[in-house]
């Protein structure tokens, strides 16, 4: 019975085909792709020498070292097409490693192969083949083939394993298409080791060559895994930029929060009226600032999908009121008329996010009168009812101002586009507004309208769905709003408690002060702290009822004093109030807090409103003079 070379010579007819497929298409330039291009070359040459090998073994006699050259060059082909199939399977093993400290393995790992390849393919050289016949002609591999089964078994046994173990940095369809790759390589050797007549080991490394051609290397995949990349490298910076303006806003919004706080200060003391109006323009500019740096602060955070709609009970004419009041000032500076025409029908109460409508609706106000150089801004509201206990509320802001042309109007929901940069130069902004308000209106499930007759002016109206809590009638707002304006008193704290005692801790001093001003009127004994160990060696000594507590502080941070303090014996201040007060306003950042143990979250700039509702929360009650609120 002879051998049969029909399996060889088609499997390297089938091997050339793919060879020229292969590099007759235009690949990317990678090392995975280069591998496999030596692999199907190599693939080509032991089919070669395999089909050889059984013509001249049938031959012996009349080409003896012809038959032992061509036996011992498929032997050693078969050893260099097992160590790149190794590099291979490695190489796709590391295709989508970021720097790490397993990378090296990798390496090293490829080296050894290399060595043991050479080693082997020596031994065979320089080891005698022997031949005999028992009915049929054989040969027998000899001590060198001893050494490239061992090889062979070793080297699929690794990358299998290795396969396994480093799963979580590749994808499912890479693990299985190598999977399945050594596992036709181990089986088509184990067979043949078993039974030398049967000659599958180098068409089951043609197959299993093929099989990665249309898996691994299939140019679909390919597009996919370099779209991945192109996906992780784009999430990376987009995690970057997002870290760098969190960082940044940071950053910025503590000196705001000295600036903004002594300024309120001065307002509150200084009875000269040029000072006053020097401090009410620097807090006019401070809080553009700060508008700007939120802007810009909350397009990163929808950007990186961190943005949530939380939706609460709130008091639909206190919504109105700050919207209006807000406006309001803005307008007379600019000597502009503003109007209200609120539906007294609004249901008196609703379910919703309130900040983020009132965001919405505060950049139709706000853009309305900065675009506005004479004539009215016009704010209506009302609501139409829906199913299932539901409104929509839809709030118009209608100005006459210098309008939007036509064909610009898709531009105003662009990330930083300012329509008429010659025109509108002077108008301060980041060209954020309307991009935020869009998606903040999608994510509420409501819609954006725009009307504009260039040169005319503008109407921006909002429709977002809400649910009625409370339908009692909200009442002709206009009216309250005048009359709160006719009983207008001068700064007066809610509440005094002159018993009371709070520990600051802060390393700015300016950031202590501004607390420390803010507080002035309430008669709160005030302690400072510039560190978190002065913290800890303050508590040992005084008992407080509340503690303010910075987040970034050189040396130990507030998370770190706070751990500190809850693991002391000796901390007189146990189980009362701790406030984080730090500069951190993304979102999430109160539940960031608030789970690591602080009790409640403040950011700065401080608002003194929320200041002192804070104290008027934790402070105990026997505490507080109720007798001098206001």
């Amino acid at each position: 019975m002879n051998y049969n070379i029909e399996f060889q010579l088609l499997s390297l007819c089938v091997i050339l085909i793919f060879i020229y497929q292969f590099f007759s298409k235009k690949r990317l330039k990678n090392e995975q792709n280069q591998i496999y291009g030596l692999l199907l070359v190599l693939s080509a040459i032991v089919l070669f020498f395999d089909a050889g090998s059984v013509v001249t073994i049938i031959n012996m006699e009349t080409f003896p070292v012809l038959n032992l050259i061509v036996a011992k060059g498929y032997l050693c082909s078969m050893a260099c097409w097992i160590c790149v199939v190794a590099n291979y399977s490695l190489t796709v093993n590391a295709t989508e490693k970021t720097e790490r400290k397993g990378i090296a393995f990798d390496h090293i790992a490829k080296y050894v192969l290399n060595i043991f390849a050479f080693l082997v393919s020596g031994i065979i050289i320089f080891t005698k083949l022997n031949f005999w016949r028992e009915g049929r002609l054989l040969y027998s591999y000899g001590a060198g083939t001893v050494f490239l089964y061992a090889y062979a078994g070793s080297s699929i046994i690794f990358v299998f394993l290795y396969t396994l173990l480093n799963g979580k940095n590749i994808t499912r369809q890479k693990r299985l298409s190598l999977y399945i790759f050594s596992t036709i390589q181990g089986i088509t050797a184990m067979i043949q080791f078993l039974n030398p007549s049967i000659l599958l080991v180098s068409t089951g490394g043609a197959l299993s060559v093929i099989f990665i051609y249309f898996s691994l290397e299939n140019p679909d995949m390919a597009l996919i895994d370099e779209l991945n990349l192109q996906r992780k490298r784009a999430d990376a910076a987009n995690q970057a930029k997002a870290d760098f303006l969190a960082h940044m806003s940071h950053e910025i919004r503590t000196p705001i929060n000295a600036i903004l706080g002594m300024d309120e200060i001065i307002l509150r003391e200084s009875t000269d009226t040029e000072i006053t109006n020097y401090a009410s323009e620097i807090q006019t500019a401070g809080t553009s600032l700060l508008a700007i740096i939120n802007d810009i602060l909350d397009f990163s955070k929808i950007e990186s999908g961190k943005t949530e709609i939380i939706p609460v009970e709130y008091d639909t004419a206190s919504l109105f009121h700050d919207l209006i009041t807000l406006t309001k000032l803005r307008a007379e500076k600019k000597h502009l008329d503003f109007q209200i025409k609120i539906s007294p029908n609004i249901p008196s109460r609703l379910l919703g996010d309130e900040i983020r409508i009132k965001q919405v609706i505060t950049n139709f106000l706000s853009n309305g009168v900065k675009y506005t150089h004479e004539g009215t801004v016009t704010m209506t509201a009302n609501v139409e009812t829906g199913p299932n206990n539901s409104v929509s509320l839809i709030v118009k802001v209608n100005d006459t101002g210098i309008g939007i042309r036509k064909e610009d109007i898709p531009k105003l929901f662009s990330s930083f586009e300012r329509l008429d940069r010659e025109q509108n130069r002077h108008i301060e902004g980041t060209g954020l507004g309307m991009a935020i308000s869009q998606q903040l209106i999608t994510a509420m499930n409501g819609e954006i309208h725009v009307e504009s007759q260039y040169g005319t002016g503008s109407t921006f109206t909002a429709i977002i769905p809400q649910t009625i809590v409370d339908p009692t009638p909200m009442g002709d707002l206009e009216q309250r709003f005048k009359k709160q304006q006719q009983n207008f008193q001068p700064y007066i704290p809610e509440f005094t408690a002159p018993k009371a005692s709070i520990l600051v801790v802060d390393d700015n001093a300016v950031n202590i002060a501004v607390v420390s001003g803010l507080l002035k009127k309430t008669k709160v004994s005030i302690t400072s702290a510039t560190s978190g160990e002065q913290c800890i060696s303050i508590v040992k000594q005084q008992h407080f009822d509340l503690i303010f507590m910075d987040h970034l502080m050189p040396s130990m941070d507030g998370i770190q004093t706070l751990e500190k303090m809850n693991s002391m014996e000796d901390n007189l201040c146990k189980n009362i109030p701790v406030i984080i007060l730090t500069a951190n306003a993304i979102s999430g950042a109160k539940e960031m807090y608030t789970s690591v143990g602080f009790t409640d979250y403040l950011s700065k700039p401080v608002d003194s409103t929320k200041l002192e509702a804070l104290l008027l929360k934790y402070l105990p009650e026997q505490l507080i003079d109720k007798t001098e609120r206001s």
